[in-house]
């Protein structure tokens, strides 16, 4: 199992170049929206919708076009027919399509901050900051930085991107511990974090 890293994306805030990238404003609660669909090794359609609106979650499993509780005894998923049909990550007041921005978070939820000139979005990383999320920003042509931090490999960069938000990766001794701590914090001195004063 890899490592997950603390990472972060800021992302200037133009709106137009937002939704083409997948973010977009909304007005439901934190939460996602996942849907995948794969086969079983014995030969079995499987699909699942799992969706968490806030405090309510509900998940609904069909197997070969029929809703059930249960996937059948001793079923296998193939992982070479796994396909996401639909990721949505919702939090702070915006949606985020992880398909359509061509990565996603990796053992850990989103949370998406929004600045003055710019969005954040903290996520989790397998090992570090991906590669897809690096190139489908370049190729929208955006004004981006991106940081990660984790401490099994030692792994603190906040120089990815074309332009400085403030991200910076964290090292710190951790309190009366005998390790340090990792992580990605966003440091904007210049605009106010809109979030965490309710505007």
């Amino acid at each position: 199992m890899a490592n997950v890293a603390d990472c972060a994306v800021a992302i200037e805030k133009d709106e137009r170049k937002l939704e083409e990238f997948g973010l977009t404003r909304t007005t439901l609660k934190d939460g996602y929206d996942l849907r995948y669909k794969y086969s079983t090794t014995d030969g079995h359609k499987v699909s699942v919708v799992e969706v968490r609106n806030g405090e309510s979650f509900s998940k609904t499993i069909s197997v070969d076009g029929k809703q059930t509780s249960e996937l059948p005894r001793d079923s296998i998923m193939d992982t070479s027919t796994y396909k996401e049909t639909r990721n949505i990550g919702i939090s702070n007041g915006w949606r985020l399509d992880f398909l359509k921005a061509k990565f996603y978070s990796y053992d850990a939820p989103i949370d998406i901050r929004e600045y003055e000139d710019h969005i954040t979005i903290y996520f989790g990383g397998r090992w570090c900051f991906p590669e897809e999320l690096e190139n489908r920003l370049n190729d929208l042509d955006l004004i981006w930085q991106g940081a990660d931090a984790e401490g099994g490999c030692e792994v603190l960069n906040d120089d990815y991107g074309n332009t400085d938000f403030g991200l910076r990766a964290i090292k710190q001794k951790a309190d009366d511990e005998d390790y340090d701590d990792y992580w990605v914090e966003d440091t904007t001195n210049g605009g106010k974090n809109l979030n965490e004063h309710g505007e």
